[in-house]
C-alpha cells in the first residue's frame, strides 16, 4: 500500500469527520420535518440544540480544513478542489469523490431546512391567528388611533 502524505490523510479525515456531521445535521432536519407537522414543539427544541451543536463543529472542521489548504498557499476562492487536484493528485478522485458527496448533502440539508422554516413561520402563523380568533391572544393593531399611519 502506498503510503499517504501528512495533508492527503488530514484532509481525508476531516472530509470523513465532516461527513459524520452533515449526516447527524441530515438527521435533525429530517427530524424537524416530521416534528413541524405533528407540531411537537418538545422535540424541535431538542432539535435546535443537536443543530447547534452540529454547526460549530462544521464551522470549526471547515477551519480546519481552510488553515490546512492556506499553507500550501492556495487561495479561498478555487479552493478545497483546486487544493486537491494539484497538490494531491494520486488522491484526487477519492478526496474529490468524498467533497462532492459532502456538498451534495450539504445542499441537500439546505434545501431541507429552508423548507423547515417556511412550514414553521406557516404553522406559527395559523397557532397565533387562531389563537386571536378565541380571545387566548391579544390583537396587536398597526393603524388607528395613537398608531402608526
Amino acid at each position: 500500500m502506498v503510503a499517504r502524505s501528512a495533508a492527503e490523510e488530514a484532509l481525508h479525515k476531516l472530509l470523513q469527520r465532516m461527513d459524520v456531521c452533515s449526516s447527524k445535521l441530515e438527521d435533525v432536519v429530517l427530524g424537524e420535518q416530521q416534528d413541524i407537522h405533528r407540531f411537537d414543539t418538545i422535540a424541535l427544541v431538542e432539535f435546535a440544540d443537536i443543530r447547534r451543536t452540529c454547526h460549530q463543529e462544521l464551522q470549526e472542521l471547515e477551519s480546519q480544513c481552510r488553515n490546512l489548504v492556506h499553507q500550501y498557499n492556495v487561495p479561498d476562492e478555487p479552493g478545497l478542489k483546486y487544493f486537491i487536484d494539484i497538490h494531491l493528485r494520486g488522491a484526487a478522485p477519492n478526496l474529490q469523490t468524498l467533497r462532492r458527496a459532502l456538498h451534495v448533502r450539504m445542499m441537500h440539508i439546505n434545501e431541507v431546512s429552508e423548507e423547515n422554516r417556511i412550514h414553521l413561520k406557516a404553522a406559527f402563523d395559523a397557532a397565533t391567528g387562531v389563537l386571536k380568533h378565541i380571545g387566548a391572544m391579544e390583537h396587536s393593531q398597526t393603524y388607528g388611533p395613537g398608531k402608526a399611519a
